[in-house]
C-alpha cells in the first residue's frame, strides 16, 4: 500500500514539474475535449487549461455556446491573459449574436500576443460586417478567414505587416485588393483565395519569400504569376481555364521552382502537348496531383523524367488507358470508378495504390 502511493507521489511530483509553457503546448495539440480532461492530471494542468492562450470554438450556434464563449474571452481580457491563436468556426443566426460576434473580434485584434486568427462565420440569415479592424493587430502572422459573401473593399489601414499565411474564403473582393497585397503583406510565404467572387484578374507578383500558392475562382480569370522565386507549392482548382492560358499570362520563369503541382478540374483538350507543357515549365517538378481533369480522349500520356510521385483523381466513369513514362517515379496513386489500364513505359514505381 505505502509502495503504491509512493509511486502516484512520484507520478504526481513529475507532472507538476512540467513547465506550463510545454502543457499549453501539448493541450495544443490535443482536441478539445481530450485537452480539457488532462485538468485531472494535476493542479498544474488545471491551471495550465485555464490560461492556455490557444482557443478553439467550433460547435454551431446555440445560445449556451454563445454564452460560454462569452464568458471566456470576459475573463481573459479582464486578467490579461495571453491569446496567441484563436479559432472560432460558428453559425449565427440572429443580429444580436451578430454583433456579439463582432464585438469579440475588435476586442481580439486590439490584443498584441495573438499571432493566429481563424473565422469561419456562416450568417445566411441576418447581416455580419467584417471589421477592418482585423488588420490592426500588429503581431498577426495567419490570418483565415472564411464567411458566406463578406465583402472585402480595401486596405488601407493595416498593421499586421509581419502576416505569414493568408487565406480568404467565400469572399466578395475588388481586384485593387488583391494587387495591394504585395504592398501591405510582403512577407507573405503562404497564399489561399479560394470561392472569390468579383475578379477577372488575378496578379500575384513580387513575393519575394512566397512558398506555397492556392488559387481557386468562382469564375474565369486571368492569373498572372511573377516574380516569386522561392514558389514550390502551386495549386489551381478551376472548371474555366487550361494551363496554357495561365502560362500565357504569367512568367514562366517564376514556376521553374515548383516542386508540387496540383492541378484540380484542368481542362487538357486544349493543351494538345500537355506533359511536354508541364515538364518544360516545371523543370523541378517531383509531386504532380490531377484531379477531374476533363479531356474527351480515353488515354492519358504522361512523361516526366524528374516526377517522383503522381496521383490521379478521375470522377468520370469512362475507362481510361494510362501511359507513364518517368524513370523516376516512386510512388502512383489512382482514385476513380473504373480501374485504369496502366502501363509503365519504364521502370515500375515501388509504391501504387488504386481505390
Amino acid at each position: 500500500m505505502k509502495f503504491g502511493k509512493r509511486i502516484r507521489l512520484i507520478r504526481t511530483t513529475q507532472l507538476e514539474d512540467i513547465p506550463v509553457e510545454l502543457i499549453h503546448r501539448i493541450q495544443s495539440f490535443l482536441p478539445e475535449k481530450e485537452a480539457a480532461r488532462t485538468c485531472v492530471l494535476s493542479k498544474s494542468w488545471l491551471h495550465a487549461w485555464s490560461t492556455i492562450p490557444t482557443l478553439r470554438f467550433t460547435q454551431k450556434q446555440e445560445s449556451g455556446n454563445m454564452n460560454l464563449i462569452d464568458r471566456t474571452l470576459v475573463r481573459y481580457f479582464r486578467d490579461n491573459m495571453s491569446i496567441e491563436s484563436f479559432h472560432l468556426d460558428i453559425e449565427i443566426k440572429n443580429q444580436e449574436s451578430a454583433f456579439i460576434v463582432e464585438t469579440w473580434i475588435q476586442q481580439l485584434v486590439s490584443k498584441r500576443s495573438l499571432k493566429e486568427l481563424h473565422l469561419t462565420i456562416k450568417s445566411d440569415e441576418c447581416l455580419f460586417t467584417l471589421s477592418h479592424e482585423i488588420f490592426l493587430s500588429e503581431n498577426l502572422k495567419t490570418l483565415r478567414l472564411r464567411g458566406d459573401r463578406w465583402f472585402v473593399s480595401n486596405l488601407k489601414l493595416v498593421k499586421c505587416v509581419f502576416l505569414r499565411e493568408l487565406e480568404l474564403m467565400d469572399f466578395e473582393i475588388t481586384e485593387d485588393v488583391i494587387d495591394n497585397l504585395t504592398n501591405v503583406f510582403p512577407l507573405l510565404e503562404k497564399i489561399n483565395l479560394s470561392c472569390l467572387s468579383g475578379l477577372t484578374t488575378v496578379k500575384v507578383k513580387n513575393f519575394r519569400y512566397l512558398r506555397e500558392l492556392r488559387i481557386a475562382p468562382r469564375e474565369e480569370i486571368h492569373l498572372e504569376i511573377d516574380n516569386v522565386p522561392n514558389l514550390r507549392l502551386f495549386h489551381y482548382n478551376s472548371l474555366f481555364n487550361c494551363l496554357n492560358k495561365i502560362v500565357s499570362y504569367s512568367n514562366v520563369d517564376s514556376l521553374g521552382n515548383v516542386k508540387e503541382l496540383v492541378l484540380s478540374g484542368m481542362s487538357m483538350d486544349d493543351d494538345p502537348f500537355f506533359d511536354s507543357m508541364i515538364s518544360s515549365i516545371f523543370p523541378s517538378l517531383e509531386i504532380l496531383t490531377l484531379e477531374n481533369p476533363s479531356w474527351s480522349k480515353n488515354t492519358l500520356n504522361m512523361s516526366n523524367v524528374v516526377l517522383k510521385k503522381l496521383t490521379l483523381r478521375l470522377g468520370e466513369y469512362k475507362p481510361i488507358k494510362v501511359q507513364i513514362n518517368a524513370p523516376n517515379l516512386i510512388l502512383f496513386c489512382y482514385k476513380g470508378y473504373t480501374i485504369p489500364n496502366l502501363e509503365f513505359l519504364t521502370v515500375s514505381p515501388n509504391e501504387s495504390a488504386l481505390n
